[in-house]
């Protein structure tokens, strides 16, 4: 080729990226291929705003055009079966293209996934020679229905004149169905979208008859080569995500001058209530100037990198911007988001292709791969059945060693990761990051033991071994984001043991305070840092000493009802967004001490304080400074209540639904059955309140809160909570009036509770 120009590869946003970009971030360039055909789509038709149908040979790939550019996911994508949280295009990628086989039953017909691929002129019928040799074949295509529905002139219509009206209209009309829960699913709201429908076979539709879910059909002009006009559209893009605290942004001072003299100007006789309204009007004004002060900031830092990127300053527009206030944690943390775009910029050369490019490139006829029938989605999805893996369920029985601890499997994991997260009421974190973690630990040749608190009880020392309620804290979205990196927990369990070992700790006060910089804040004592010198550490003097022997997880939901898989029980029952809600705490024990760590390796602790929320505001402050996650553990005892079984009635429940799909029943009655539950509702998303219980209605797999969206069909069930929970005295800590409801919103159980019994002995 000898070229000697620069060299550009296309970006999965809908722009380009420079070869040394592509090279020092491949992930960029994944499911490019749909977001050319989405930038191509825009430009053929004229829509800004529309909804792209691409049809290949294989696979058909569905997303959403805003502002003439593709949507990018709000969450995770998964790649090859791998869940990922990087930039990726919103796109739906299913197993429906012009080759795609018909399959005809007695009573249904099924379309795909499985395709001819490239062989789509060898195997359909409208391209076989002879119509006796097309009957005998057997092979009939999507390509094939097309052309007998009569949507366009293909081949030899004659070869499928066999084919019943009835067969052809049942087959159109499935291809459609297929198309438009696609559709559904894609759309951000209930507003019906043009669709664009492009690629080689989007001969399957007839676009004089809408689609549901959208005003018309649109084939532009070239909609079968729409990709390759995407990928010669030269736009070069920045884009910034971060977190940022609005309250750095917050003119205080001002603010606090202006609600004086508000409050000084009302009438004397005027009621708290008026005033607080002031203040919070006024304090709402304050930060809506914050948030746009952040907001320009971020564009400005998104501006300056695509002019980096090679982008023309003069042509450079903001098409993406959002806020989204982060839960759980105080300050108004807020995620920024911010894209930009802008022209290449031609009077500029960004970057001459290599030289090494230039001496080793190949004449294509050197570098010719056979064929292969594609197997896979854009996304890594597998198109062919045969590649589903049964479980042995059915026969599995868990193994007991000979001291009666349970030691846990990867199917195990699996069983658990589901039940944790329907358990969890979508809260505790991503279940399917703590099954990737306790999988790691499994593979690697740890063994992970769950043990009865009976068990334990039997060769503990009352006065001297610890239990330790643990979990993590801060927002699920930054976890989900930045992930975790196994220091968070150990780092918290390793500072609880020094204070107990090395600190001497008891009744709210370690050794040599002065030393380690103990403060007091608000009836706190606390130490913003304990990393104790090895010089500072002596060997203990006797043999009694505080010992650590077992972890208990703070809530059963999602990630935080795995990662301490020890002891056999947890505090909550489900997942409850505050550190006063564990059951422990909720009857009467002390929340002290306890200890919070991050990755970087800072370890804060409180000694003591006045009341468990004191420990909650406390906690949550230091969590952000810590960037929104780390790891908290609570020192508590053997008597201390908790709720027992939770891991094995979170295994039973995983299992329920394994078994439920492996039989192609419903995984969601299987969930109602083994938990006594009840089915509220089955539907689609058409907007967010994030306070039931929600699984995907067709896997039963548990959605967390982070990840609830537009679109997605689910299924909302209401299960019984544990009898220790639903107490007069535990209603005070987690009964709606703990979540801001009030008074005449009266807490009533939804069923009976089944006590459960552990899935090894006692």
């Amino acid at each position: 080729m000898n070229l000697k120009c620069p060299f550009y590869l296309t970006h999965n946003d809908g722009t380009i990226l420079s070869c040394d970009r592509a090279i020092e971030y491949p992930v960029f360039t994944f499911a490019s291929g749909p977001t050319n055909s989405m930038r191509g789509s825009a430009l053929l038709s004229g829509l800004s705003d529309a909804i792209v149908v691409d049809i290949g040979g294989t696979t058909t790939d569905i997303g959403l055009l805003s502002k003439g550019f593709p949507r990018e996911a709000s969450a995770e994508v998964k790649i090859g079966g791998v869940r990922t949280s990087f930039q990726m295009p919103d796109v739906i990628s299913i197993g429906l293209g012009g080759g795609s086989y018909v399959s005809i039953g007695r009573d249904h017909i099924m379309i795909g996934p499985s395709s001819s691929g490239f062989r789509l002129k060898e195997e359909a019928q409208i391209f076989k020679e002879d119509i006796l040799e097309t009957s005998n074949k057997g092979i009939l295509t999507a390509t094939d229905i097309a052309v007998a529905a009569g949507f366009c002139q293909l081949g030899n219509p004659k070869n499928v004149k066999h084919l019943l009206p009835e067969i052809v209209s049942s087959a159109t009309t499935k291809i459609r169905e297929m198309i438009e829960i696609k559709i559904d699913q894609v759309k951000l709201d209930s507003t019906n979208l043009p669709v664009i429908v492009v690629g080689g076979g989007n001969i399957l539709l007839d676009s004089n008859v809408a689609l549901k879910g959208s005003t018309r059909i649109l084939k532009p002009t070239f909609s079968d080569v729409a990709n390759a006009v995407g990928a010669a559209l030269c736009q070069v893009s920045g884009s910034v995500d971060y977190i940022a605290n609005l309250f750095d942004k917050l003119d205080e001072s001002n603010m606090n001058d202006e609600t004086e003299t508000a409050i000084k100007n009302l009438e004397r006789k005027c009621s708290l209530d008026e005033k607080e309204g002031v203040k919070s009007s006024i304090r709402k004004r304050y930060l809506e100037k914050a948030r746009d002060m952040t907001i320009s900031e971020a564009c400005k830092f998104a501006t300056d990198l695509a002019v980096k990127f090679g982008a023309n300053p003069s042509t450079i527009s903001v098409i993406e911007q959002s806020d989204t206030p982060l839960s759980y944690l105080p300050g108004n943390a807020t995620r920024v988001r911010v894209k930009v775009i802008g022209d290449l910029n031609f009077d500029k050369e960004i970057f001459v292709i290599r030289e090494f490019l230039e001496n080793k490139i190949q004449h294509a006829e050197d570098v010719f791969c056979p064929l292969h029938k594609q197997e896979m989605t854009v996304f890594g999805q597998p198109l062919s059945k045969t590649q589903h893996e049964k479980t042995t369920l059915f026969d599995y029985e868990p193994c007991i060693n000979e001291k009666g601890e349970w030691i846990l499997s990867v199917l195990d994991i699996n069983c658990i990761a589901i039940g944790t997260g329907v358990l969890g009421c979508g809260g505790g974190g991503s279940p399917y990051l703590g099954r990737l973690l306790a999988t790691k630990a499994i593979e690697s040749g740890r063994k992970i033991r769950v043990i009865t608190r009976d068990k334990i009880c039997g060769y503990a020392d009352d006065e001297n071994d610890l239990i330790m309620e643990m979990g993590f804290m801060g927002s699920p979205m930054v976890v989900q984001e930045k992930l975790v990196s196994g220091r968070e927990l150990p780092g918290a369990l390793e500072c609880m043991r020094d204070i107990f070992v090395h600190g001497k700790y008891k009744d709210g006060h370690i050794e040599n305070e002065e030393g380690f910089g103990v403060k007091e804040e608000d009836g706190v004592t606390f130490i913003d840092n304990y990393n104790p010198k090895t010089s500072d550490i002596e060997k203990p003097k006797t043999d009694r000493i505080k010992n650590i022997i077992g972890l208990m997880s703070a809530e059963i939901g999602g990630l935080n009802g795995i990662e301490p898989l020890l002891l056999i029980a947890n505090c909550m029952g489900r997942a409850f967004p505050e550190l006063q809600m564990i059951c422990p705490i909720i009857y009467g024990l002390d929340p002290f001490p306890s200890t919070l760590a991050d990755e970087k390796g800072r370890r804060a602790v409180i000694l003591k304080c006045p009341s468990p929320k004191h420990l909650e505001n406390h906690f949550r402050r230091v969590v952000v400074e810590m960037g929104c996650s780390g790891g908290v553990v609570i020192s508590a005892d053997l008597a201390s209540k908790t709720i027992h079984y939770s891991i094995s009635r979170a295994w039973r429940l995983g299992k329920a639904v394994l078994l439920a799909r492996e039989c192609n029943q419903s995984p969601v009655e299987a969930i109602t059955k083994h938990e006594g539950g009840k089915l509220l509702i089955t539907g689609k998303i058409v907007d967010v309140l994030r306070e039931t219980t929600v699984v995907d209605s067709d896997t039963g797999e548990p959605i967390s809160t982070e990840t609830v969206r537009y679109g997605m069909r689910i299924s909302v069930l209401v299960l019984p909570i544990p009898d220790i929970m639903k107490t007069e005295q535990a209603l005070k800590f987690v009964g709606p009036q703990a979540f801001g409801y009030p008074a005449d919103i009266v807490y009533s159980p939804s069923g009976k509770y089944t006590e459960q019994v552990p899935v090894g002995p006692r």
